[in-house]
């Protein structure tokens, strides 16, 4: 009985210290302004993944730019094809993360051990400026790549996203995070880019990462990407992105 009543305690006590220490360090985090509990902004009317989910060939144009709608689906698609190795999460995962915090989307993964992949991919919508970015976490060298039509950077969304994995990693894994990660900022096109849809964009870039193909496409490869996606969506399967470069290459050989 003695013996009985000493496991018991021993296991109790081990929970009670795992609880204090994930309370201590979000409380931390949260005083400090590194976790983000703010509150609900006006929507922006995006569709969640259930909806995205059930969109037919009908809902698919050959001159419409690509939404939630068609960017949640396609990369679904991606991370279908990519079997366990990465793993893309949804359009309004980061919107929810950053106006309500880590307790909003927590559930998100429940039945996804994110850090068995090797890589995970977050769109991000920046409402000021209506456009789309992604952000690559690749775990295999422990770097964070920041993916913008433009170039640009901004390093409050990627601190988010630490903050994000370190939650989650204690939350599921009941320890810190020890990684450390590096940041790298990563342009794509030198030229003007305005005329050139950001959703179509990020699709490029993840179909491109999620099998490590080289980023080797140009903005003339982009109109036929655009066809060929919308294809991929209609028939609900992925084909790859190949460049005119690629294939001039293969053809040459």
């Amino acid at each position: 009985m003695c013996c009985i009543l000493d496991i018991f305690v021993q296991i109790a006590s081990f929970f009670i210290g795992l609880l204090v220490q994930v309370w201590t360090y979000i409380w931390s985090s949260w005083s400090s302004g590194e976790i983000i509990f703010a509150e609900r902004v006006e929507e922006r009317g995006m569709a969640t993944s259930t909806i995205s989910q059930s969109a037919s060939p009908s809902d698919f144009d050959d001159c419409a730019c690509l939404d939630d709608k068609y960017i949640n689906k396609y990369m679904n698609l991606i991370t279908i094809r990519s079997g366990n190795n990465v793993y893309v999460f949804d359009t309004f995962f980061f919107t929810a993360l950053s106006e309500k915090g880590y307790s909003r989307v927590h559930r998100w993964t429940k039945n996804i051990d994110i850090f068995s992949k090797q890589k995970l991919m977050i769109p991000i919508y920046i409402k000021e400026e209506n456009c789309w970015c992604l952000v690559l976490i690749d775990m295999t060298k422990n770097v964070l790549k920041y993916y913008d039509k433009s170039g640009k950077y901004d390093p409050k969304h990627i601190r988010l996203i630490v903050k994000y994995l370190k939650l989650e990693h204690v939350m599921r894994k009941g320890e810190f995070l020890k990684t450390q990660f590096t940041e790298s900022p990563i342009k794509i096109f030198n030229s003007d880019v305005g005329i050139l849809d950001c959703g179509l964009f990020i699709c490029v870039i993840a179909e491109h990462l999620s099998r490590n193909a080289r980023l080797l496409f140009t903005l003339k490869d982009m109109r036929r990407f655009h066809k060929q996606i919308l294809c991929d969506l209609t028939c609900d399967s992925i084909t790859c992105l190949n460049s005119s470069y690629t294939t001039n290459s293969t053809n040459t050989k």
